[in-house]
């Protein structure tokens, strides 16, 4: 396993993100094309904005190797106080990927390990995700990292 530090990212390293995205968006359209499509766009200002706002305990974490950003996670709080639902503060990762050229180095488990030490600092004690069914390598690691199925999000196409 190569050297990987993960830390905050600084608004210059965006380009790396996109970068990766892009270059895995394609799995997204080959196994989903009624829902994803080609696209310059992959994350809005608006979206990118709220990790970057003063006071927020909002991140956008990179791993990096060799001073290269490898991967990275989008991690958002969110807090649940509705009279219908235990109130909770959790961690919820918009995004996670790794650049394919640093696959299978362990560079998505110690993303999640400092998501997950991160959380214990800021008083979380869940992290929450979403997978979609044909990433079956990135299902077998949350797997193994103690993940467990909660919800199952079905479609029906109306002919």
């Amino acid at each position: 396993m190569r050297d990987i530090v993960i830390e905050s990212i600084n608004k210059e390293e965006i380009r790396s993100i996109i970068d990766i995205k892009k270059s895995i968006h394609n799995e997204f359209i080959e196994n989903l094309p009624h829902v994803y499509k080609e696209s310059d766009v992959l994350y809005t200002e608006n979206f990118l904005s709220k990790f970057f706002k003063a006071n927020t305990e909002n991140r956008i974490f990179v791993a990096k190797s060799n001073n290269n950003v490898a991967g990275y996670a989008f991690v958002e709080i969110i807090r649940v106080n509705v009279p219908m639902m235990q109130k909770r503060k959790y961690i919820y990762i918009h995004d996670i990927a790794v650049d394919k050229q640093y696959r299978k180095n362990g560079v998505a488990s110690k993303l999640l390990e400092y998501v997950e030490g991160y959380g214990k600092t800021i008083g979380v004690d869940r992290v929450e995700l979403a997978v979609h069914l044909f990433s079956k390598s990135a299902i077998s690691l949350y797997e193994k990292k103690g993940y467990t199925p909660r919800t199952l999000r079905m479609e029906k196409k109306i002919d």
